[in-house]
């Protein structure tokens, strides 16, 4: 049960990884800019940091989650707040994503899974060591 969980939890931020790729070159390719401006940056910026707050303490989190299966939950929470919510301001403070389906699709879904992360997933741990 727990290789499931880890694999749930850990698909979506492979596709947000993924994602923030994507955005970024879409981006690109729609502005036409020759030059890095403050929203690319931004956007790497907080790319590279997403890489590193997953993949680092991966190790940590799936050893300490044999413990305490709220951890793992508590690792994709953390990542998406400092990553996904700047990401989100970015994205409407520039308007990206303004004549971009990608970008207003991508926004929308990050929004839904960002609410499942923080609300549904923890309640439903919670739950499921409430019954153990």
């Amino acid at each position: 049960m727990n290789y499931f969980r880890h694999i749930t939890l850990w698909s979506y931020e492979y596709a947000d990884v993924i994602s923030h790729i994507l955005v970024i070159i879409l981006y690109l390719k729609q502005s036409n800019i020759s030059y890095w401006n403050s929203t690319i940056k931004a956007y790497y910026a907080f790319y590279i940091i997403n890489l590193f707050m997953w993949v680092i303490p991966l190790t940590l989190v799936c050893s300490a989650s044999k413990s305490n299966k709220l951890i793992p939950a508590i690792h994709c929470i953390v990542i998406d707040v400092i990553t996904d919510i700047p990401m989100f301001l970015i994205t409407m403070v520039k308007r990206t994503y303004v004549n971009n389906i990608y970008i207003s699709f991508d926004v929308a879904i990050k929004f839904i899974v960002f609410v499942r992360s923080v609300i549904w997933i923890p309640c439903h741990l919670r739950h499921d060591q409430r019954a153990e």
